[in-house]
């Protein structure tokens, strides 16, 4: 499907018209298959994946602007991906509320604990916590950064000096130097709320 085709489906399904929505769902779905690798949701099987999924993407159609320069792939991926960290974010809660009114006996004579090198490290769930809030926010700053930012993030990621980006993009160093510090900054700012 061509971006003149989506644009029109998408179009005509905000309209009322939800006879191409299959065929937008259809053209998606790999990236769908592709985040599920990512995360493991307890007790889901494939077919909840592709209910949800159809669910983010009617969503993500009712939603699209494109206006505000995202690809509607783009723009797709990143609502399903926060969709399910949230329902990730939703199922560790329910484990570990769960978790907060046992105690076993054993552990309260101090028995049973896990022994150094025993493989288990109390921190694992913080940091993975972490990663998934880290995840979700990087996501959202990017939304939230210019053309230029992003293009300059991008290239600085591959390991490129702001002299050579600023040649790569045709832009002043200090106009480069700018776009970064300002995408570090919303980048600070949204990990520090």
């Amino acid at each position: 499907m061509n971006e003149k085709e989506l644009t029109e489906y998408i179009f005509s399904i905000k309209s009322g018209n939800d006879d191409f929505f299959e065929s937008v769902f259809k053209t998606y779905e790999p990236v769908v298959f592709k985040i599920k690798k990512k995360y493991h949701l307890i007790d889901f099987e494939p077919d909840d994946w592709l209910q949800e999924a159809r669910f983010v993407c009617y969503q993500s159609i009712m939603n699209y602007d494109q206006s505000k320069g995202l690809t509607f792939g783009l723009f797709y991926k990143i609502s399903l991906e926060r969709y399910f960290i949230s329902l990730l974010r939703r199922q560790e809660a329910k484990k570990r509320s769960g978790n907060k009114k046992l105690q076993s006996l054993d552990d309260l004579n101090g028995e049973n604990l896990p022994k150094s090198g025993s493989g288990f490290n109390c921190d694992d769930r913080v940091n993975w916590e972490d990663y998934i809030y880290i995840r979700d926010c990087i996501d959202q700053v990017w939304c939230g950064l210019s053309f230029l930012e992003k293009e300059v993030l991008q290239y600085y990621i591959e390991g490129l000096e702001i002299s050579s980006i600023a040649c790569k993009l045709n832009q002043s160093e200090k106009v480069i130097q700018n776009a970064f510090s300002r995408a570090k900054k919303k980048f600070k700012v949204r990990l520090m709320k």
